[in-house]
Order: C-alpha cells, then sequence, then structure tokens
C-alpha cells in the first residue's frame, strides 16, 4: 500500500526558509508567502508502515551544465499527523475560509491554502482546529493544544518536533551506510498550565509550582494527594477543572 500527497511548498519551507514575496506590513494574519521553487519538491508516502519525507531536488551540474536529480528520504515528517487537512480559517473580520491547512511541528509554523492547486501560506490565526483538535496562540506567541480550561486557568499540551540526521553532512566513502533516511523527525510533547497571561511548564519534581505565587500552598496539596503527575491529558484536564474552583480564583 502507497499513499502520496504531493505538498504545496518547497523542501526549504520544511527545515529552513524559503523566499518570499507580497509582504504586508499592515497585519501579521497573514505572514510572507512563500514562494515555490521549481527546482524543489517533497511529497509524503507510506513506506512498509514508516511514514516518510522524500524530498527531490533537480539542479544544473557545474562541470557539464546538465540538468540532474536527486532524492533524498526522511524517516516521519515534521507536520502535525503527517499532512495537510480540511478546516475553516477564522478571520478577524469576515467570514471563516474553507481550504487545507498543515502544522508544522518543527518550524513551529501554519501554512493554508484554499485549494490544493494553490501556493500555501503561512498564516498566524489566534486559533485553530486540525480533526476536532484546537490549538490556541498563546501570549508568548506560540501554538498550544488546549486540553482544559476553567476560569482563569487552561491546561496546555505543546507539540513540538525534533530532526536528528541520520547521515553524515560530508562524506568521505569509508562512513558506515545509516540506511535509506537522511535523517528523523521526532515528534514530542510537554505539558504547561496557563493562568491568566502566565505560562508555566510543568516538570517533574514540582518546583514549578513556586511560580502559582497565592496559588501555590492549595496546588502542592492537591499533587501531594493524587500523586503529582500532570503530564497526561487526563491527568491535567482533572488538574485544571480542581483549580479552576478555587475562591482567589
Amino acid at each position: 500500500m502507497k499513499l502520496s500527497l504531493t505538498l504545496l511548498f518547497s523542501w526549504s519551507c520544511l527545515v529552513g526558509y524559503g523566499q518570499i514575496y507580497n509582504y504586508n506590513p499592515t497585519t501579521a494574519y497573514f505572514m510572507d508567502r512563500v514562494k515555490i521553487a521549481s527546482n524543489e519538491d517533497s511529497k509524503i508516502e507510506i513506506r512498509h508502515r514508516d511514514t516518510v519525507l522524500i524530498a527531490r531536488f533537480e539542479y544544473i551540474n557545474p562541470q557539464n551544465q546538465a540538468r540532474q536529480f536527486s532524492e533524498k528520504v526522511y524517516l516521519g515528517t515534521p507536520y502535525w499527523r503527517n499532512g495537510w487537512f480540511s478546516t475553516s480559517l477564522e478571520l478577524p473580520q469576515g467570514k471563516p475560509i474553507r481550504g487545507i491547512m498543515a502544522y508544522n511541528l518543527h518550524q513551529q509554523k501554519v501554512y493554508f491554502s484554499t485549494t490544493p492547486e494553490k501556493a500555501a501560506q503561512e498564516v498566524k490565526p489566534g486559533r485553530f482546529t486540525l480533526l476536532g483538535t484546537t490549538f490556541d496562540l498563546g501570549p508568548d506567541e506560540r501554538f498550544y493544544e488546549v486540553i482544559a480550561q476553567a476560569g482563569s486557568w487552561k491546561g496546555l499540551k505543546k507539540h513540538f518536533c525534533e530532526y536528528a540526521p541520520l547521515k553524515p553532512a560530508e562524506r568521505t566513502g569509508y562512513e558506515i551506510s545509516g540506511g535509506e533516511f537522511e535523517g528523523e523527525f521526532k515528534k514530542k510533547v510537554t505539558y504547561f498550565i496557563q493562568y491568566k497571561d502566565k505560562i508555566i511548564r510543568i516538570r517533574r519534581g514540582g518546583k514549578w509550582v513556586r511560580e502559582l505565587d497565592e496559588f501555590r500552598e492549595p496546588v502542592e496539596a492537591y499533587l501531594k494527594k493524587t500523586g503529582g503527575n500532570l503530564e497526561q491529558d487526563n491527568q491535567l484536564k482533572a488538574f485544571i477543572l480542581a483549580v479552576g474552583s478555587l475562591p482567589s480564583n
């Protein structure tokens, strides 16, 4: 079985910064449009149950001026759920726009296009939803999945992606083969608590509780009673619902 999805923008948009045009300084909602490079293409495939990103490059050989092609395969992709999804882009003023959207976890950027045939554009909405999962733009200008909300409290989950090369950048011919993959995208999550405009990362050991000021004592009592682990969706949700009912909330 082979599933292929051609991406709407070049490899330079995936792990770096491509060329840009049509910059509009009057709005921070629609960001710089990503220019598609004619000599780069990428797609997502399923290979032997592995999701892979395939980047194909076309270039001119400086020695003989001949057109040549190069292909690199990466294990995993930098995208949330490995793809593009139908959704609506909520505008600050006006009707929502239907289209397709992808969330690049490596870049922490969101891309949107009204149709698969049109170029993708980076956007920065205050909120967007993919496959029923809602992401909010936090006060630190980063996107978080909202796990739970009660009063002025939010439980947040941060999705991100790290890239690990599996082959050396410079090769001498004597290296041990690293297999077919050039590198690997590893997806991870971390959990946070937001109280009003303050975002605190949850870490093991409980030192993060010191940042809660007047809520420190009731939170420490709750963690002692429940075991102190909030690094699961259901545990964080239960915590938010508990602290959301505090009298000083």
